[in-house]
């Protein structure tokens, strides 16, 4: 999880150069790569930080089967908006659940 979390802060630094253009949807398909990677390399596919889906939802007050990244870019109008917004919802995220940050 660390791992996955450093990389996302170097993402946000530069994400032209990781995703051509700084797009939530683009990084959502660039965690899910990630993820599956990791499946092949350890035959275990990693959680994306628990809890975070069911914290957009409750933190938007919606109800759906949509994902946190579809969630997010509904509420904030564009990709890119919704790129930036994702970072500052990921720090609200890890704030309240600090164990995850650390495990």
């Amino acid at each position: 999880m660390d791992r996955l979390l450093k990389l996302l802060y170097e993402i946000k630094k530069v994400p032209g150069m990781y995703l051509g253009k700084p797009s939530l949807m683009y990084l959502h398909f660039y965690i899910q790569g990630y993820r599956h990677r990791e499946y092949e390399l350890t035959n275990v596919y990693p959680a994306f930080f628990p809890g975070f889906d069911e914290f957009i939802h409750e933190r938007y007050g919606i109800r759906s089967t949509h994902g946190w990244a579809s969630i997010i870019t509904f509420f904030e109008g564009t990709d890119e908006k919704a790129f930036y917004q994702f970072y500052v919802l990921l720090e609200e995220f890890l704030k309240n659940h600090s164990k995850i940050q650390s495990g």
